[in-house]
């Protein structure tokens, strides 16, 4: 699911994009990937994930493991 806290932002202000990823179970997932790029015409600022890492370039978020029942979020601005 991909969420924006703004979806109309002016010229130099800052929108924030939140990726979330779920594991409804009942296993747990592992070498989780997610790809992501920003809308055209939206320049990457930072990102902060609550596990793994994104790589602006690729536009790919590695998650890694997520437990049955869990989340992860990916916050990029």
């Amino acid at each position: 699911i991909t969420t924006v806290a703004d979806s109309t932002p002016t010229e130099n202000e800052t929108a924030v994009f939140t990726v979330t990823v779920s594991n409804h179970g009942p296993d747990p997932a592992s070498g989780i990937s997610v790809g992501d790029d920003l809308p055209f015409g939206l320049t990457y600022s930072s990102d902060s994930p609550s596990q793994g890492t994104y790589d602006s370039g690729s536009g790919v978020w590695t998650v890694g493991s997520l437990a049955a029942g869990n989340d992860a979020t990916l916050n990029i601005q």
